[in-house]
């Protein structure tokens, strides 16, 4: 630690930034102006927390960027959940519907009638929504 001067410059000469950058170029930084923090580790860097709890409180959003993503454990949403894209939603193993129904376009599970019925061992025509 010392004082900056012009051979060793700031890292930021904006007011608003406290900055600290390390030896491999990785950065944090807390723009006091726009109330971000921001952390940038370069190359093949990793960030790890390790905790008893932890907590992502966000009034307006959380976005992930990446390609893949895992969770081990319970998984619990409260609300609603949407999949698009990529290749959908696959489930392994026992899924439990309580107080709802399942449905593929406007076709019920629980509430569709098929079509076609036929007396003897022939097979029903399609569902009808």
């Amino acid at each position: 630690s010392g004082l900056f001067q012009n051979a060793f410059p700031p890292p930021s000469t904006n007011p608003n930034h406290n900055m600290t950058v390390f030896p491999d170029g990785s950065s944090v930084l807390y723009d006091s102006g726009s109330n971000t923090l921001t952390v940038n580790i370069t190359g093949a860097g990793n960030a790890n927390v390790n905790c008893v709890n932890a907590k992502i409180a966000a009034t307006q959003s959380v976005k992930m960027e990446t390609p893949e993503a895992e969770i081990s454990g319970h998984l619990t949403v409260k609300g609603g959940m949407s999949v698009s894209g990529g290749e959908g939603a696959k489930v392994e193993g026992n899924m439990t519907i309580v107080g709802g129904d399942v449905t593929a376009d406007d076709i019920s599970l629980k509430g569709h009638k098929t079509s076609g019925i036929k007396a003897g061992g022939d097979i029903s025509g399609p569902p009808v929504p």
